[in-house]
């Protein structure tokens, strides 16, 4: 009770709380998958992990795919944060082998510090919420590099530059699986992966032999 005799509610402590419990559970549940994969991964074992009671987690989570879901809104928000910052302030000033090849360079950056790639893929082929979530993400993707496409003179429809980028977009994926194997060599992977890009994109941009298209 306060001075004046009315309860005292402490909201922010109590939020704070939860805050750091779920943060708690995500990144116990992050871990468990970079370690095992989807199959590794179940309330029990995220309890175990972040060494709270499994009651706890259904206080935040109903099920296993909301915690998934949760965690792959996080991946996937990563990326797009990398492509909407590159597409506002990119080096336009350059020629677009150089800006896309940067841009990929980002990209791979992005998804290898998460390493939830694999999981995410695994996960939407099972989940058609999930599913919806990657195709959202596709076409967030999709738009992104049309417009950029678009100011180094690309003159093709926005539809075919939309089907292009989700082309890609399924290579890449494509990519994620491959690097699961053993005998990768990231670099080398890597290499193949811009010069892929690079290829594709060249037939959609003028002067492409030349490397020095100025952005309109």
């Amino acid at each position: 009770m306060g001075r004046n005799g009315k309860r005292i509610v402490r909201r922010q402590p109590a939020q704070k709380r939860s805050k750091e419990r779920v943060d708690t559970i995500l990144r116990s549940a992050r871990a468990l998958l970079e370690e095992a994969g989807l199959r590794g991964l179940s309330t029990t074992s995220i309890a175990q992990r972040a060494g709270v009671p499994v009651g706890s987690i259904y206080q935040y989570f109903p099920h296993r795919n909301a915690i998934l879901r949760a965690l792959f809104v996080e991946y996937l928000g990563r990326i797009q944060d990398v492509l909407h910052d590159w597409e506002q302030n990119g080096p336009y000033e350059g020629n677009w082998r150089d800006f896309f090849e940067k841009l990929h360079l980002r990209l791979k950056r992005a998804e290898a510090r998460s390493r939830l790639g694999k999981a995410w893929m695994e996960a939407a082929l099972e989940n058609p919420e999930l599913q919806a979530l990657g195709e959202q993400h596709a076409e967030l993707i999709a738009a992104a590099a049309a417009r950029m496409l678009r100011r180094f003179g690309s003159r093709w429809s926005d539809a075919k530059l939309r089907r292009l980028s989700l082309y890609y977009y399924q290579l890449n994926l494509a990519t994620l699986l491959h690097e699961q194997r053993k005998d990768v060599r990231a670099k080398e992977t890597l290499e193949w992966g811009t010069i892929a890009l690079l290829s594709l994109l060249g037939h959609c941009l003028p002067r492409a032999q030349s490397g020095h298209d100025a952005p309109r």
